[in-house]
C-alpha cells in the first residue's frame, strides 16, 4: 500500500506547477544515418512551465563533482521530457542540461542541472 493516494500525489503535482512563474523551450537534437555514411540532424523542441534557480545545497555538491562551471536548477513539471545534453531557453537565455535530478515514484517535480549555453 502507498503513503501517498493518486489523488494526494496529483493535488501536490498540482501545487508544485503553481511554482513554475516562466516558459522554457526545449530543444533536442538528434541525428540519424543518411544512408551514405554520413548523418542528418534533426531538432524537436517542446514548451514547459520552469523555475529557474540558482543551484545551492546538495544540488550544489552533485553539480561541483560534474562541472567547474556555473550551474542553475531548473525545475519543471513532473512528467517533462527532458535529458542531459538538451538545450533549453528561457527568456532568451540558453542552458545546457548536464544532469537530471531523479525524484522517484512520488515526484512532484523534474529537476535538473544546467549551464549556459
Amino acid at each position: 500500500m502507498s503513503l501517498l493516494s493518486d489523488a494526494t500525489l496529483a493535488q501536490m503535482r498540482a501545487a508544485q506547477a503553481l511554482a513554475l512563474p516562466d516558459t522554457a523551450t526545449r530543444t533536442r537534437k538528434t541525428y540519424v544515418s543518411d544512408g551514405m555514411g554520413g548523418q542528418t540532424m534533426s531538432e524537436s523542441t517542446a514548451t514547459y512551465a520552469v523555475r529557474d534557480s540558482p543551484t545551492t545545497g546538495r544540488e550544489l555538491e552533485i553539480a561541483g563533482r560534474i562541472t567547474s562551471a556555473v550551474t542553475r536548477t531548473l525545475t519543471f513539471p513532473h512528467d517533462a521530457d527532458v535529458v542531459a545534453d538538451d538545450e533549453v531557453t528561457i527568456n532568451g537565455r540558453g542552458r545546457q542540461v548536464i544532469a537530471v535530478l531523479q525524484g522517484g515514484a512520488w515526484q512532484t517535480a523534474l529537476r535538473v542541472l544546467a549551464v549556459e549555453a
